[in-house]
């Protein structure tokens, strides 16, 4: 496979990054050794807005008791953890897709370099003429 860019991580910088490409007419590919969107929305960022969202609306709805609110919500962490689970899969699919629509290949695997050109993900090479490593932390 050759490609004029490989890009190695799929965080939200690739995002933006594939924006600016998009009208470039380069062949790019993306690959990813975990799950595409990086830590943020794999296990940063969004997990913790939304399991953020349910707590402060029980904590609210607690304050608000005897103030117009007869009882406050409580919280059942197996489900929301569930939901959680299933949100965040559902974007994260979204994700990979959403590359692959700004004219992306998305490889999955863990890539390491042969030589300066030469990357190699599950057991085959790949060539490209810029490499763009985005591994994030």
């Amino acid at each position: 496979m050759e490609f004029d860019y490989v890009v190695i991580g799929s965080g939200p910088s690739v995002y933006h990054f594939l924006l600016g490409m998009q009208n470039s007419g380069k062949k790019i590919a993306v690959v990813e050794k975990n799950r595409f969107g990086g830590i943020c929305p794999n296990e940063g960022c969004e997990p913790k807005i939304f399991l953020e969202g349910a707590a402060r609306v029980t904590l609210t709805s607690m304050r608000l008791q005897g103030k117009g609110i007869t009882q406050p919500a409580k919280l059942d962490w197996k489900e929301l953890i569930q939901q959680k689970n299933k949100a965040m899969a559902s974007f994260l699919n979204n994700m990979q897709s959403m590359y692959e629509g700004l004219g992306a290949t998305t490889i999955k695997g863990e890539a390491s370099f042969v030589d300066q050109h030469t990357i190699e993900v599950n057991n085959k090479k790949i060539t490209a003429d810029n490499f763009v490593i985005a591994t994030g932390k």
